[in-house]
């Protein structure tokens, strides 16, 4: 029977700025084990995916921008949660007039 560890990323697996090599080992061999090892994140895939490769973070899977898109190891999606076009407009017309600025951002096809 595996075992499935995920970790939320800022605060927990990087902690002042970064990773620890603790932390890394760590999770080699709890995956050596067979275990799975997974990120949930509210940062942006491609935020989260820039530190999983410059701290070499092995992983199964990451659920990023507070679970809109998962994607496995090899970068398949799992999961993608699209919020309908129409939506958006009502609710940015809805802030007419507010003083409110919006900026959207999207990192992924």
């Amino acid at each position: 029977m595996f075992k499935t560890l995920v970790s939320d990323y800022d605060g927990t697996l990087y902690i002042n700025s970064v990773v620890s090599d603790d932390d890394i080992k760590a999770i080699h061999e709890f995956k050596a084990l067979g275990h799975h090892f997974g990120i949930a994140t509210g940062r942006s895939l491609g935020s989260i995916l820039e530190e999983i490769a410059k701290y070499k973070i092995p992983f199964d899977f990451v659920i990023a921008n507070n679970g809109a898109i998962s994607i496995d190891s090899k970068g398949k999606i799992l999961h993608k949660t699209i919020v309908d076009l129409n939506v958006v407009h009502d609710v940015l017309e809805s802030l007419t007039g507010d003083h409110i600025q919006f900026l959207g951002y999207r990192d992924w096809e």
